[in-house]
């Protein structure tokens, strides 16, 4: 047998088949789509232009979907980050603001008085009391300790809290604020 004998009855169509279906009906290779049962898988005729171009427009349809979907998905990440990078500065500025609203370190106290005084004279000492703080004292107190030979008199703010303490109520004091006060007493001799 030739092999163009051989291709014709490898490639037959069901129409062209003998009546009987012998043997050479079980040997002929069929299609799996009933559709198709005519055509050739490899011919070249399923491999057109038309059918070439059909294909590439879908591949080409969804590589676009495809960079479509990566652009949204960047999109959304980009302000999912953008939203916690935001919220993580909100959080430091208002933890900065809290901490320098106030510190015990921009309260300064200074207390001035003279060097040298006479037994039973009267002194005063002047305190000075700045709050460089945003925020405001409220309630202030100082408490001040002095020598056993100092007895504070005449300022009804100080509170004696002791033989040698006293306690001055400042009050409130506002932020940036400056403030003067007077401590009056006589200094004597100790025996």
């Amino acid at each position: 047998m030739s092999l163009k004998e051989t291709e014709r009855k490898i490639y037959q169509r069901e129409d062209d088949s003998p009546a009987g279906g012998g043997p050479e009906e079980l040997n002929r290779p069929r299609s799996l789509n009933p559709q198709n049962a005519g055509e050739e898988p490899f011919a070249a005729s399923s491999l057109s232009p038309s059918s070439l171009e059909k294909d590439k427009e879908i591949w080409v349809k969804e590589q676009e979907e495809k960079k479509e979907k990566e652009k949204k998905f960047s999109k959304k990440a980009a302000i999912a980050l953008g939203a916690v990078v935001l919220v993580a500065g909100i959080i430091a500025l208002a933890l900065y603001i809290r901490k320098s609203a106030f510190s015990d370190q921009q309260v300064k106290i200074s207390i001035a008085g003279p060097e040298k005084v006479k037994s039973g004279e009267s002194v005063s000492f002047d305190i000075n009391y700045q709050n460089l703080n945003r925020a405001s004292l409220t309630g202030a107190v100082l408490y001040i300790n002095y020598s056993e030979n100092f007895k504070p008199a005449g300022n009804l703010q100080f509170e004696s809290e002791g033989p040698s303490s006293s306690k001055f109520n400042i009050g409130s004091i506002a932020g940036e604020d400056e403030r003067e006060g007077d401590h009056p007493g006589k200094i004597f001799r100790s025996q």
